[in-house]
């Protein structure tokens, strides 16, 4: 997490998060 929110803006980041999470709760 700390690698990606440091590679990529902070809202590009936080969308991803948001993304992963739903496919995680898939």
């Amino acid at each position: 997490m700390q690698v990606v929110l440091a590679r990529k803006p902070k809202m590009c980041s936080f969308l991803e998060w948001r993304d992963l999470k739903v496919v995680y709760k898939r």
